[in-house]
């Protein structure tokens, strides 16, 4: 049997810390309407605390139980409620799929700066560097650039090495 997943957020859902509340109410009548699963919003803590929709990760580890960033609760509710939430959804036959997104890492409180070793990459890292090359050469919209020649790998990676303070710097959403 094929299922049907709902998203269950947008970007302009209030910031009212309801939304997990209302998830909970509602579960028997999306599991009545036919829906087999719900696609939940980042649940944890974002740099913008009770407003941040999740995509500007703060605390991974803080799903709206700890005072950072100007509020306790996340812009859907407490780790309490999201919790509840999942349980009510359960309980109505849904199953749920959290959006946990680990790359992001713009909400941190100081930028940091990570030292390379001396060593170069090892072979393995040099070719899982590849594939990844090689992955986004076939998904990137600008792979035509890539055929007529022009440098395409400032896409494929957030990172460059700075030779003379040998350190790894973080481009931010170097093709935003």
């Amino acid at each position: 049997m094929n299922g049907v997943m709902m998203q269950y957020f947008h970007w302009y859902n209030p910031a009212d810390g309801a939304l997990w509340d209302q998830v909970a109410a509602r579960a028997p009548e999306l599991a009545q309407a036919g829906f087999t699963a719900l696609w939940l919003p980042p649940a944890y803590k974002g740099a913008g605390g009770a407003d941040d929709v999740g995509y500007g990760v703060y605390d991974m580890y803080d799903l709206g139980e700890f005072d950072q960033k100007g509020s306790v609760r996340t812009k859907y509710g407490t780790r309490e409620k999201y919790l509840a939430a999942i349980q009510a959804l359960h309980k109505a036959g849904l199953q749920v799929y959290a959006d946990t997104v680990l790359n992001h890492r713009l909400g941190a409180d100081d930028t940091e700066l990570v030292v390379r070793r001396d060593q170069p990459l090892s072979a393995a890292v040099e070719h899982v560097e590849r594939a990844l090359i090689q992955d986004a050469l076939r998904v990137h919209p600008n792979v035509e650039d890539a055929a007529r020649g022009l440098p395409v790998d400032w896409f494929v990676s957030d990172w460059a090495v700075n030779e003379e303070r040998s350190v790894l710097l973080d481009y931010e959403h170097a093709f935003a």
